[in-house]
């Protein structure tokens, strides 16, 4: 079986301050797509899966233990799973797609490891 589905440029929900979330559950993977305005940062976190984050406009820097990683257009970063992690744009906003597997188990399937709410 197959589906197409919309995941970019319908109307997202705001997860953060400047960063709005589209997300898609499969079976065993999910994908979501931010749109993250300038300086916006999604918060430390982690999660059980494992994560690779597709940077598809502007940069983004995520800190993953205590090193920062500049990923740009094009680029994609990888992340083990159960692993500290955040994400900030840089000065011109950034747009990616996230895919973790195994699927979560709702939209907000992490756990935020630092003083900001899991969500807006």
């Amino acid at each position: 079986m197959a589906e197409v589905v919309p995941l970019r440029g319908g109307e997202g929900a705001r997860v953060y301050e400047g960063l709005v979330r589209q997300t898609v559950h499969g079976e065993r993977m999910t994908a979501s797509h931010y749109v993250m305005q300038p300086g916006s940062r999604f918060p430390e976190h982690k999660h059980d899966q494992e994560q690779m984050a597709l940077v598809l406009v502007g940069h983004v820097n995520f800190h993953v233990e205590g090193r920062t990683f500049r990923v740009d257009a094009g680029y994609l970063i990888v992340i083990e799973p159960n692993v500290v992690h955040d994400a900030e744009s840089g000065k011109d906003g950034a747009e990616i797609v996230s895919f973790v597997a195994p699927a979560r188990r709702g939209d907000d399937d992490y756990e935020v490891v630092e003083g900001m709410p899991a969500g807006p």
